[in-house]
């Protein structure tokens, strides 16, 4: 049976994950899983770590990223500019 983890968070999430990417991705090639599913919180910093570690260890690597958004006008408030 294969196995494909989903929604998995590097230490590049700051607070929320601890483990490097290559680690990950090593440590899921060791499991036998057939690929990973990397989505930090608000930063694609460590894909590129991530994606040199699959392709060494011939697994499958779903790359996402979770952007918080805001409710709103997103801009920033015209309050800052000199009149």
């Amino acid at each position: 049976m294969s196995y494909f983890a989903l929604g998995a968070v590097t230490n590049f999430s700051f607070l929320r994950g601890a483990s490097h990417p290559q680690e990950m991705i090593e440590t899921a090639a060791a499991m036998g899983w057939q690929g990973i599913a990397v989505s930090d919180y608000g930063t694609m910093a460590g894909m590129v770590r991530a994606h040199v570690a699959a392709k060494s260890a011939d697994i499958s690597l779903l790359v996402g990223v979770c952007l918080p958004l805001t409710q709103g006008n997103a801009s920033p408030p015209d309050d800052h500019l000199p009149e």
